[in-house]
């Protein structure tokens, strides 16, 4: 996950602005957060409902002929303007995120208005609804309510690795999954609907109140609890997981180490006491490719050789480490947040890759195998494109 570690930041959208544009001079918030359990079951049946009514509608056809790891909104845009009069208004407010007469919208809209508030993802004005932060998208065949795919970090998350990192589990029935910096949910839903129990544990409780609407309106509510708080503090004692999973924030900077694993790290010293012997664990992190060869995060040699467990890292997308790469502005965002010019940032950045002889950065993906299934750190590379 592109973002900093424990924080998260939440962007306005301005009054008739579509979500995923931009508008100059937006500033970041801080959300704090306490532990707390999500009900998801209470969650009212409408949500189920409107699925069936998009299903009906062609919303799923329609996000079938995109592809489900970079939704582009401008990629949309285009054939939803072609669509006749009385569906075109449903598209424009839930897939582009605009200002839309109330009138226009279906009744199954409507009744999930309620739900939509309450998560905080709806702004609804006199006669105008418009949805806020979030766009409803179809990842891996999951209605899915987050933020578009961007190099800056939002309350709602969702990226090019959150579909990677679905690709590499392995998900068995009956399981038990617990699916750490969750967001709004996307692998615990996918856990839960391959048959599954899913545990999520979210720091942010803004992505957590959305991850219940998904669940609801992915009808898997039953089989997924969520809480709100710091990976497994709130969890119940003395539970283990048959497979633990998590997109952690790998965005490397003071609050989550030089190498952006620190959240990483603290996953890995408390995994043993949660995770079977015969369970495995599949986390993201960030790998540098340097002339040397590829640069792992600290700490991954010491776990394997600790707990006698295996580990395989497949190295993902690739990242330039120059002034236009997205990783770069990203890292300069969360600088300039602090109080730094943005453009100096972005320089400082790039010096700081150089000092270390970054060629590129890549993500990876760490997986973990069972107990006395110890062997040397193998690495993968995967066919994939480079990232801009």
């Amino acid at each position: 996950m592109i973002g900093s570690a424990f924080s998260t930041y939440r962007r306005p959208v301005a009054d008739g602005q579509s979500i995923g544009e931009e508008e100059p001079g937006n500033r970041w918030f801080m959300h704090s957060t306490s532990p707390s359990r999500f009900q998801v079951s209470a969650m009212p049946p409408s949500l189920e409902e409107l699925a069936r009514d998009l299903d009906a509608l062609g919303v799923s056809a329609f996000l079938a002929a995109f592809p489900d790891d970079r939704p582009r909104l401008a990629d949309w845009a285009g054939p939803i303007a072609a669509l006749p009069d009385d569906v075109r208004p449903i598209y424009e407010f839930l897939l582009l995120g605009r200002p839309t007469d109330r009138a226009l919208l279906p009744p199954s809209i409507h009744t999930c208005f309620p739900a939509l508030e309450e998560a905080a993802i709806l702004n609804s004005r006199g006669e105008t609804a418009q949805l806020a932060e979030a766009v409803l998208m179809r990842p891996t065949g999951l209605w899915l309510f987050a933020a578009p795919p961007s190099p800056f970090e939002t309350d709602l998350y969702f990226g090019a690795d959150s579909i990677q990192l679905a690709r590499h589990l392995d998900i068995r029935p009956g399981s038990a999954v617990l699916d750490l910096c969750s967001g709004t949910g996307l692998q615990a839903l996918l856990a839960a609907e391959r048959g599954a129990t899913a545990h999520a544990v979210e720091i942010n409780p803004v992505a957590t109140a959305v991850a219940r609407v998904n669940a609801a309106l992915n009808g898997i509510a039953d089989r997924v609890s969520l809480w709100s708080g710091n990976l497994f503090d709130p969890l119940p004692t003395g539970k283990v997981y048959d497979q633990v999973i998590a997109n952690i924030p790998f965005l490397p900077g003071a609050a989550n180490g030089s190498d952006g694993f620190d959240v990483g790290r603290e996953i890995l010293r408390e995994l043993p006491s949660w995770l079977a012997p015969d369970g495995t664990a599949c986390l993201t992190a960030l790998a540098l490719t340097t002339a040397t060869g590829i640069v792992l995060p600290e700490g991954l040699r010491e776990f394997a050789d600790h707990t006698g467990r295996g580990m395989v890292v497949a190295l993902g997308e690739r990242w330039p480490v120059d002034a236009e790469s997205s990783l770069v502005q990203a890292l300069a965002d969360e600088a300039a947040d602090d109080g730094g010019d943005f453009s100096e940032c972005v320089e400082e950045a790039v010096q700081a890759f150089r000092r270390r002889d970054v060629i590129e950065a890549r993500t990876a993906f760490v997986h973990i195998g069972a107990v006395e299934d110890a062997s040397p750190i193998t690495i993968l590379e995967e066919a994939v494109g480079d990232r801009s």
